[in-house]
């Protein structure tokens, strides 16, 4: 007998609004987020990439 197995992944999405002068500032902001338990995706959003959008699991 063959058993299968659904994996529901619950996943939020959260975008924060960061003020930033350089691209440096920006990578930063961008792995900062990224090192964080649970995160599957990390971009930037706006049209001054001033949107930090953090993709992740939910617990």
């Amino acid at each position: 007998m063959m058993m299968m197995f659904l994996v529901l992944i619950l996943q939020q999405k959260i975008v924060i609004k960061v003020q930033v002068r350089c691209d440096k500032c920006r990578s930063k902001a961008m792995e900062t987020a990224a090192v964080a338990d649970g995160v599957i995706s990390v971009a930037l959003e706006g049209e001054n990439k001033d949107k930090v959008v953090v993709i992740g699991r939910r617990s």
